[in-house]
């Protein structure tokens, strides 16, 4: 008979750092980093070896990276004993979950200020669990921009204008492809050899260029916004051009909206 057997594995690249105890953050996510390696510990182990060893491997870990041995073994023993002690069920009516983002000051701040906000709040709304969430704005990743920008035509849900070099007509439109898909279709051409396309959509730049004898580029396309939602992109769309008008387009909105 074949088992599967499961446990956590990590690459040999794996540097043994993570967040640090004594770094500046709220104290409940070093707390709550402590509480998840241990519960994906316990759901992928598929035995009692595994997650034993898995403990031990923690336990070096956190340790290496300040924190206290007493907090992780505490933390430890009561995640241990909530899964293999019976609990007491009671019944009752949840409570509908809240959750807010709040400038990160220092753990002490934090402390009565949260403290604060629940003893106010739920006084007044007894019926709402109200989790504040204390996020440091101050990252090392937006004073270390170690990504390169992505290019501008290789931009993907975006709402572009158009612009003819010759007589200042304008086209809006928008995609979810990369602007430069979109705006090679205009120009009857594929985006990836540059070769005519033998059944081009249809297109009112490709028309107005072929009457103007303008030359293509892809200068003529700019962004005007971005959007991750689709009908955020078609709404988006619909107010650039209700307040642009650009004369190329054959539909004034792309999404119906009431704005007079």
């Amino acid at each position: 008979m074949i088992s599967l057997i499961l446990g956590i594995f990590r690459k040999p690249t794996f540097t043994n750092l993570g967040m640090n105890f004594h770094s500046n953050t709220y104290f409940n996510f070093k707390i709550n980093n402590i509480k998840t390696l241990l519960h994906r510990a316990y759901e992928l182990s598929s035995n009692w070896h595994l997650f034993d060893g898995e403990i031990a491997f923690l336990y070096k870990y956190f340790k290496g990276n300040g924190y206290p041995v007493n907090l992780f073994n505490k933390i430890t023993n009561k995640f241990i004993s909530e899964k293999f002690q019976p609990k007491d069920l009671k019944h009752t009516v949840k409570k509908m979950p809240f959750y807010h983002k709040i400038p990160f000051i220092n753990n002490f701040t934090c402390k009565y200020i949260k403290k604060g906000f629940l003893e106010f709040l739920g006084n007044a709304y007894p019926q709402v669990e109200f989790n504040f969430i204390f996020m440091n704005s101050s990252r090392v990743q937006a004073l270390l921009k170690h990504k390169d920008r992505l290019p501008v035509m290789l931009e993907s849900g975006i709402v572009y204008s158009f612009k003819c070099g010759d007589c200042q007509a304008t086209y809006i439109g928008s995609t979810v492809r990369a602007l430069k898909t979109r705006a090679s279709e205009h120009f009857s051409v594929s985006s990836r050899t540059g070769a005519w396309l033998t059944r081009p959509p249809a297109s009112t730049i490709r028309d107005h260029l072929n009457s103007c004898k303008y030359s293509r580029s892809l200068d003529q396309f700019t962004i005007l916004d971005r959007q991750n939602n689709i009908d955020a992109l078609r709404i988006s769309e619909s107010i650039e051009i209700d307040i642009r008008k650009p004369n190329l387009n054959c539909d004034q909105s792309a999404f119906p909206l009431f704005l007079r």
